[in-house]
């Protein structure tokens, strides 16, 4: 009994279960709420889904600067973990952040045999507080490589009707979960980080002008850095981070 129960719930969590009972939904949600918009009532609604580590926020600056360029007047929200919403606190590129440790800490792992449900609907009660009232025109996902905090999930569940993002780089682990997009990029070069977000734009046929990287700095952060370069006392400083989230990416020294 245990195994058959665990067995159906894995069915109705699988990527293309999954997609069934999701565009289901969504249509039954989009016929109930057809003249309802409440986030841009004007131009388009532009979702960006990227709920990764700080390194990976970094790379995504120029994409977001593009992103605005291409559609200067959007209405861009973007989903970020909690621990890296404060590198965007001053980013001039986005209207909306939105964080919540639903996407981080409270996913449930895949450990328990109720577990892949369970993120199913972790993801839908996000995506019905945050994302539906916001009445989305385009999600995109610039993550490439496998799917860890269920972004393509998210993509669908935001109700809209254009939905980009890589194919994954394993697909015979999460590949399935390509369906979850209508614009499905296969790239399998090898490109810098910044170039593979920005690639995602010229999907959509808009000009990259400038991959250059950049940073969002208040006065606070400005005046802080100041002090604590002043108090070395040395007229040079070189800064090493050789540490990493993962042990494959530590430097061994």
């Amino acid at each position: 009994m245990a195994q058959l129960l665990s067995r159906s719930v894995a069915t109705l969590a699988s990527p293309s279960v999954s997609a069934v009972w999701i565009r289901a939904l969504m249509r039954i949600r989009s016929l109930a709420t057809m003249h309802v918009r409440t986030y841009a009532e004007e131009g388009q609604s532009i979702l960006v889904i990227r709920p990764d580590a700080i390194g990976d926020v970094v790379m995504t600056g120029p994409f977001l600067r593009e992103l605005r360029r291409a559609y200067p007047k959007a209405k861009i929200s973007l989903i970020l973990g909690p621990d890296t919403a404060n590198l965007v606190e001053t980013c001039p590129h986005i209207d909306r952040v939105l964080t919540n440790r639903v996407l981080t800490d409270r996913l449930p792992p895949l450990t328990r045999w109720w577990h892949p449900i369970s993120r199913r609907f972790v993801a839908l009660s996000f995506a019905r507080r945050h994302l539906w009232p916001a009445r989305y025109d385009m999600a995109v996902v610039p993550r490439w490589g496998e799917d860890h905090y269920d972004a393509s999930i998210l993509a669908l569940l935001s109700g809209a009707p254009c939905r980009v993002g890589y194919s994954a780089r394993r697909p015979n682990k999460n590949g399935a979960y390509d369906r979850f997009y209508t614009l499905v990029v296969d790239d399998r070069s090898v490109r810098h980080e910044v170039e593979r977000n920005l690639h995602l734009l010229s999907e959509l046929r808009t000009d990259v002008h400038d991959d250059a990287l950049e940073l969002w700095l208040s006065d606070e952060d400005e005046r802080v850095a100041s002090q604590l370069l002043a108090s070395t006392g040395a007229e040079t400083l070189v800064a090493l981070s050789p540490g990493a989230g993962s042990p494959k990416r530590i430097w061994p020294i």
